[in-house]
């Protein structure tokens, strides 16, 4: 009797030992799991960013135009702040585009911030503006020393030039052909029409 207590007692604690031992191999498997997919998402997360910008290339922190709003005769500056993980040193420059133009390489005047300016002329030569105002999109475009490049884009409304009459009106030089009224004129075409438009 003492040897059959004795080996019941024994299955018992075998079987006792063996399931919890199952039971944690079961929650490390479900919890390595876990860790990996915590890691895929962080990557998928990491990927998304607020600039155009390659991997390891520069980075435009923010780029903006100052007028917003451009007449004839005007000009307007884009300002440009730009960093790269390998060092500004690493920036080869930037320039500026818009559609199919390109309308050259913006200077750096401190580190890490770039502009250029360019006149009203410039920016309409190669598509004029048809109506007032026209809103168009400029994108900026930086590039290290290995080809990777970081974009950004702003915004610029274009006001039309007067392709015919142009009239002193409440002391504006304006276009003064029927439907163009309120487009702004050249100061050119307007020296020997109304002094007190100057």
């Amino acid at each position: 009797m003492r040897f059959i207590a004795a080996f019941l007692s024994a299955s018992l604690v075998v079987a006792c030992g063996t399931e919890p031992r199952d039971t944690d191999d079961d929650d490390d498997g479900s919890s390595g799991s876990g860790a990996a997919g915590s890691g895929g998402s962080g990557a998928g997360a990491q990927g998304a960013g607020g600039t155009m910008s390659v991997p390891g290339g520069p980075e435009v922190l923010s780029f903006d135009v100052t007028p917003r709003e451009l007449g004839p005769a005007m000009s307007a500056t884009f300002t440009a702040m730009v960093t790269d993980p390998d060092g500004l040193g690493d920036i080869v420059g930037g320039q500026l585009e818009q559609g199919e133009a390109t309308f050259g390489a913006l200077s750096q005047v401190s580190m890490g911030t770039y502009t250029i300016t360019l006149t009203h002329e410039q920016l309409v030569a190669m598509m004029p503006v048809v109506s007032s105002p026209e809103t168009r999109s400029f994108v900026v475009k930086f590039t290290d020393t290995t080809s990777r490049v970081g974009t950004r884009a702003v915004d610029l409304q274009l006001m039309a030039e007067c392709d015919s009459e142009c009239a002193c009106i409440n002391g504006i030089c304006e276009c003064s052909t029927p439907g163009r009224e309120g487009v702004p004129c050249a100061e050119e075409d307007c020296e020997t029409i109304c002094e007190a438009c100057f």
